[in-house]
């Protein structure tokens, strides 16, 4: 099995909670930027893992209310700290 990393980002509303905007890009240089919650999982279909910041509890949790998300979760938000230990705020770079 060829194990592929997957990196995305969601834009979800602050007063309603959607999802606005799914952004991916995979390790052969393709990138998505859609609305489409089908062209979103067509396009993570084949990856193994998932990779973003605050991926855990921000945007699986919108992720998995509509869509079935198998792939393994990789969450920078947690690295950061490991790669950068001088800097206080990890949310924003």
């Amino acid at each position: 099995m060829n194990k592929k990393v997957l990196f995305v980002d969601l834009e979800v509303g602050i007063k309603d909670h959607r999802v606005h905007d799914l952004g991916a890009l995979r390790d052969d240089g393709a990138v998505l930027h859609s609305h489409s919650e089908k062209d979103f999982t067509n396009f993570i279909d084949d990856s193994s893992f998932l990779c973003g910041h605050n991926l855990v509890h921000h945007d699986l949790t919108y992720l998995r209310k509509n869509l079935s998300v198998s792939q393994i979760p990789i969450d920078t938000l947690y690295l950061s700290p490991l790669l950068f230990p001088p800097r206080k705020n990890f949310w924003f770079f």
